[in-house]
């Protein structure tokens, strides 16, 4: 609005019909230049640091060290020489048996008398890998029914008393809680090692490359066993959980802690 009221009054008093030209605006100044910064000039390697890290990268941290590997299944099965803990007149002995998984056999010597509260993990001890299978012809049909047989009677035999143990385990009495954690763990490393120390079929020991595969057949029940061995550690767990509020028994020994 001041701009048009000014060229009206400037019409009124005769001046030129023209309006002066605008005046041209003065060019823009540069900015100054900004100084670059020193990256070797001791203000800025005490704000940033080592003023070559900025100009290079520090190397990548060394990788983390692998874990070192999990000793041989045979190293970590419970079934070392002695008596069964909680069963009378059984008990456990490591005999050389090169034919074996591990090198070794486990016997056990049974009792002549079970208790009847003792009779689930009496039976587990009582199962022993089928010896003597040879898949080749024509002793593979008779050798495949003996040890698929000899897998439904374990299978069912450790179903059947984890169900009972693992009833006994809900119990609010606390001997009875802990006597079935640690038959949990029993009955789990029992099963491992049954596994573990299988004997290694005929055909495979006279194989041409009886090593490979033998280690391939070993190796094969070696990853059937390893869950199982980690069922017992847990039920050895919740065993030492609650063995301090039970009265001393037959677990204590088992159930202590490393």
């Amino acid at each position: 609005m001041r701009i048009a009221l000014a060229w009206i009054l400037v019409a009124a008093c005769g001046g030129s019909s023209k309006p002066p030209e605008p005046a041209k605006p003065e060019p823009a100044k540069p900015e100054p230049r900004r100084p670059q910064p020193n990256l070797d000039a001791a203000p800025t390697v005490k704000v940033l640091g080592d003023a070559k890290l900025l100009r290079e990268p520090p190397p990548p941290p060394p990788p983390k060290p692998e874990p070192p590997p999990a000793p041989p299944i045979y190293d970590r099965l419970r079934d070392d020489d002695g008596a069964v803990p909680g069963l009378t007149g059984f008990s456990t002995k490591r005999v050389r048996d090169p034919r074996r998984c591990g090198g070794s056999a486990i016997l056990v010597k049974r009792g002549k008398k079970i208790a009847p509260s003792d009779a689930k993990i009496a039976a587990m001890f009582a199962l022993e890998f089928p010896i003597g299978l040879d898949f080749s012809e024509p002793k593979k049909a008779g050798s495949l029914l003996k040890f698929n047989t000899w897998v439904e009677t374990m299978t069912r035999t450790a179903a059947d008393a984890t169900t009972h143990y693992q009833g006994q385990f809900v119990s609010t009495d606390p001997s009875v809680k802990v006597a079935a954690a640690a038959r949990l763990a029993q009955l789990s490393f029992r099963a491992a090692s049954l596994l573990a120390r299988a004997e290694v079929p005929t055909d495979i020991r006279g194989h041409e490359y009886a090593d490979e595969a033998t280690a391939a057949y070993c190796g094969a029940l070696a990853d059937k066993a390893e869950p199982l061995l980690a069922l017992g550690t847990q039920a050895l767990e919740a065993c030492q959980k609650h063995a301090p509020t039970a009265p001393a028994g037959w677990w204590a020994d088992l159930c202590k802690k490393p």
